[in-house]
């Protein structure tokens, strides 16, 4: 059988070696062939990938393609014995509208906006710091990583101190820390900017962790701190789409099922984090 696996889109971010070479070794041990196309994304993590399995396999075994996003395409209408894809949700539709006349199986990875829950017996401190980090690590750019928040009314300003309070100590700088991680690319970097100017023009309470005062978002350095937008509306795009970068939704509930309320009104997502001691 023939697989093709293409990585895509904000999976550049999260992982692209392994997202790539998990499925291929377990396609390959099952006796397959296999076809490779890294997302344009990173073209160097590409040119790499392609003469280490240049050099390891013949290309009737396995191979690595590079190119644009056209490339892509071809390879989605091609009649594959089985399809891998890891992305987001919109290039997975039109993975799946390639692959239908041909009707090659599709296996998806997408995205999803991870919410994650402090429920009113929590230990506020661990939950604040877990989502902090939770939010930083490679800038908020990995699938799993907490995407919004859902914490009880009262409890809201002290989870607003534990989590700007924990950042600072990790990241006192940011524009010159190599600890810390850009946005991949300037097109990520401008729609992320974007998503926070949007709710700052709404009337949001944002809340950009910047303990040094530097000149950020930097355009130059692709770096965002990490920024709380505090009850945004469900309309605006920090709320409706999957962010991928450092900012994290805070909304608050009085009642536990409004909580369960918002995160059913959203798609499905990749993880649920809940911090508390209701088993």
């Amino acid at each position: 059988m023939s697989y093709c696996i293409i990585v895509k889109g904000k999976a550049t971010t999260n992982a692209p070696v392994s997202l790539a070479f998990d499925p291929a070794i377990e396609a390959l041990a099952a006796g397959n062939r296999v076809m490779i196309k890294i997302s344009e994304s990173t073209p160097k993590t590409a040119d790499v990938l392609q003469k280490l399995v240049a050099h390891a396999f013949h290309e009737e075994e396995m191979a690595v393609v590079t190119g644009e996003a056209d490339v892509s395409a071809y390879f989605a209408a091609l009649p594959w014995d089985k399809f891998v894809f890891t992305g987001g949700s919109e290039i997975g539709k039109k993975i799946l509208a390639a692959a239908a006349p041909n009707l090659t199986p599709v296996i998806l990875e997408l995205g999803g906006k991870s919410p994650l829950v402090v429920l009113p017996d929590a230990d506020l401190k661990i939950a604040g710091e877990k989502m902090a980090l939770g939010r930083q690590g490679n800038a908020g750019q990995i699938c799993l990583s907490v995407d919004y928040a859902l914490v009880p009314q009262e409890h809201l300003e002290e989870i607003i101190q534990i989590v700007v309070e924990t950042d600072q100590k990790c990241f006192p700088t940011l524009i010159d820390n190599p600890t810390v991680s850009s946005i991949i690319t300037q097109r990520s970097y401008d729609r992320i900017v974007g998503y926070i100017d949007e709710a700052k023009a709404a009337g949001c309470r944002v809340l950009q962790v910047n303990p040094n005062h530097e000149p950020l978002p930097d355009p130059i350095t692709r770096k965002i701190p990490l920024t709380l937008v505090i009850n945004p509306d469900a309309h605006l795009q920090v709320s409706r789409s999957e962010v991928f970068g450092p900012v994290l939704s805070i909304y608050t509930y009085r009642h536990l099922d409004e909580a369960i309320e918002l995160i059913n009104s959203k798609e499905k997502p990749l993880g649920l984090y809940i911090f508390g001691k209701r088993k």
